[in-house]
């Protein structure tokens, strides 16, 4: 197989065929893994001072042909030893600032077990509604819906905050809030931190605008949770 960069020094490459080159060890295969915007898993090979890929599976057999075309980037993190959570991009905004910095809704939520080689889908968001995902650890998520600003697409409305949890290869909502303090924003993203314990989570978003085609932070919102099982 053609040997490809996880990095250039020179170049200053860190980004090969639509994705981040971050890689995951996965205990059960004692070896490094890359997954594409194709959804094909690469096996890091390394051999004296080369490092090679190895295709490894590919997955984009179990996606459907409706979602194929509107994947622009794949982006997985794993949960434990074995599982990885890979979160299925598209974007809806590539025009002026977002050409550098682009507007993206999550489409689909899927997960990828290494040890038995099974993959499940675990959230596919409809059409209609736009939602970001991101993993903040313990098997939970944070899910945000938002709508674009009709005034000014440069800007989106948070709507709903979900934290759901994987339980039973399901996502099982164990706290809705619909969001009513967070003003406006430039992006859907969310920082998060969960306390080791799992019971206290924080969370913070920038509002934000575009001034002069730059992002300008006008004001942070923080908010902490109590979580109780």
């Amino acid at each position: 197989m053609k040997s490809k960069k996880l990095y250039d020094v020179h170049d200053k490459e860190y980004e090969k065929n639509g994705c981040l080159n971050t890689l995951h060890y996965v205990d059960s295969l004692q070896s490094l893994m890359w997954i594409n915007k194709d959804l094909k898993v690469y096996k890091l090979k390394l051999e004296k001072e080369n490092a090679f890929f190895e295709s490894y599976i590919n997955l984009d057999k179990y996606i459907g042909t409706n979602k194929k075309d509107k994947i622009d980037n794949v982006s997985g993190v794993m949960i434990n030893s074995d599982e990885m959570l890979i979160f299925q991009d598209e974007y809806i905004n590539e025009q002026g600032p977002y050409l550098y910095y682009p507007l993206y809704r999550t489409i689909s939520i899927s997960k990828f077990n290494f040890k038995t080689n099974q993959y499940r889908v675990l959230f596919e968001v409809p059409d209609d509604i736009n939602m970001w995902a991101k993993y903040i650890g313990n098997n939970m998520l944070d899910i945000e819906e938002f709508k674009q600003n009709e005034k000014n697409m440069e800007s989106i409305i948070p709507i709903n905050r979900y934290i759901k949890e994987i339980r039973n290869d399901e996502l099982n909502v164990i706290y809705k809030e619909k969001i009513k303090d967070e003003g406006e924003t430039s992006y859907p993203n969310v920082y998060s931190a969960l306390s080791e314990d799992g019971t206290e989570l924080f969370l913070a978003r920038h509002l934000t605008k575009f001034e002069d085609d730059t992002v300008k932070t006008k004001d942070i919102v923080y908010k902490k949770y109590t979580i109780r099982y």
